[in-house]
């Protein structure tokens, strides 16, 4: 029984070599790109943390679940639809002032990122509130127009989020990378359409492995 060779020719070596050699500088530019990002996110996290009463780096934790929540037109809506995207998600309270205070601000952030690759929710987690109650209290305290587009138009009406993400105090926020992960965690009220605050925002969502 013969066996076949295989002819390796000097052409061929030369071939497979410039192969090898262009894989690892991809390789090598790739990862120093990711360096680049991580260290630049470093450095705007740094800078962006006095625009906070708290910021910090959420402990390493699974995806979250599913976790339902009332949508601005009343339809049940489920954190889990936004996987593939950043969310911003704020909890507030309608007896909370400091939550009320910056829901304009809000407002102007979920508008800012309109159509990108970052929703922002904030979601109340009032235990008597209804979707009709909370809009006649946006409407009241003239917070926006009351559609689809309203940053606050949102309620835990199933305690889903309190029963899952433990928090004490309010107004508290978690950004939610597009694996369903919380990569930070911000106590107390920001203006959140800061320009700092949004070039953390921007940083986040060019780093890796989010």
């Amino acid at each position: 029984m013969m066996v076949g060779m295989v002819t390796v020719t000097p052409g061929k070596v030369q071939r497979i070599v410039f192969l090898l050699g262009f894989v690892m500088i991809l390789v090598v530019a790739m990862s120093a790109q990711w360096i680049r990002k991580d260290i630049q996110l470093q450095r705007t996290v740094g800078e962006v943390r006095g625009e906070f009463a708290s910021l910090e780096p959420y402990p390493e934790a699974s995806p979250l679940p599913p976790l339902k929540i009332m949508g601005p037109e009343g339809q049940p809506v489920d954190l889990s639809d936004y996987h593939g995207r950043y969310v911003l998600l704020n909890l507030w309270a309608t007896w909370c002032s400091p939550c009320i205070a910056e829901l304009p601000a809000l407002q102007r952030l979920k508008t800012h990122y309109r159509g990108r690759n970052l929703a922002v929710l904030a979601v109340s987690v009032d235990s008597q509130k209804d979707m009709a109650g909370l809009a006649a209290f946006l409407k009241k305290h003239d917070l926006g127009a009351i559609n689809r587009h309203n940053v606050a138009l949102y309620h835990d009406f199933q305690g889903d989020i309190q029963k899952t993400i433990p928090f004490n105090g309010l107004p508290i926020t978690f950004l939610i990378g597009p694996k369903g992960r919380i990569l930070y965690q911000v106590k107390g009220p920001a203006h959140w359409d800061n320009r700092n605050i949004i070039k953390f925002l921007d940083s986040v969502q060019k780093a890796k492995g989010y």
